[in-house]
């Protein structure tokens, strides 16, 4: 079973870094831990300091996560990031969130769903990987690549457990996309295909 590959999706970077660094400096903070996503989380509900993070799009819906964020407009600061944005062309997305982990982070699974997410690399300078995957409860870890300028890749939630090491000389933000349903099956397979050499395949 295919559980990684990376995604060719429009690259997503602010118009302007110095912008952003005072965007992000001024208006991140520690997400707070407001539920319990799964039953099984180590986490406790009021948790913080283990990430630092910021919504820079959302749309008003029903839908909640299990970690809350603060939220920043960029479509004036950063209209080219925020276009950038639209033009992922995924219909049901409602949220665009950046996250940059504070501690180590063990495998787990966000909703044990058989259910693809998609996240991208915004910024990253270490020159060893850090993102990794596990088989379901652990186990040895598989490191993630990309190909060179590559930012997206996609993953099986339930069957590839995620988790990252922390080097606080080589600080990190993700970005997670928040979106309802699952990830096209024929975009999944274009892309296994045309990245077969960074794939990462569990029996």
């Amino acid at each position: 079973m295919i559980v990684y590959t990376p995604l060719d999706l429009p690259k997503l970077e602010p118009d302007n870094w110095d912008t952003f660094w005072n965007i992000w400096n001024t208006h991140s903070d520690f997400a707070i831990k407001k539920s319990m996503n799964l039953g099984n989380s180590k986490t406790p509900v009021g948790a913080t300091k283990v990430w630092r993070g910021l919504d820079i799009f959302k749309k008003v819906t029903g839908n909640r996560t299990a970690w809350e964020c603060p939220h920043f407009d960029i479509s004036s600061d950063l209209p080219l990031m925020y276009d950038s944005i639209t033009r992922l062309n995924i219909k049901t997305l409602y949220r665009v969130r950046l996250l940059q982990s504070l501690v180590k982070i063990d495998p787990h699974t966000d909703d044990n769903a058989d259910q693809w997410k998609i996240r991208g690399l915004l910024h990253y300078t270490d020159a060893k990987p850090q993102w990794y995957f596990t088989r379901p409860n652990g186990g040895e870890k598989t490191y993630a690549t990309l190909p060179s300028n590559m930012q997206w890749f996609g993953y099986n939630d339930k069957h590839a457990w995620h988790g990252t090491d922390y080097n606080p000389d080589h600080k990190k933000i993700l970005i997670q996309l928040y979106y309802v349903g699952s990830i096209d099956e024929s975009i999944l397979q274009s892309n296994i295909e045309t990245y077969k050499d960074y794939i990462i395949e569990y029996t």
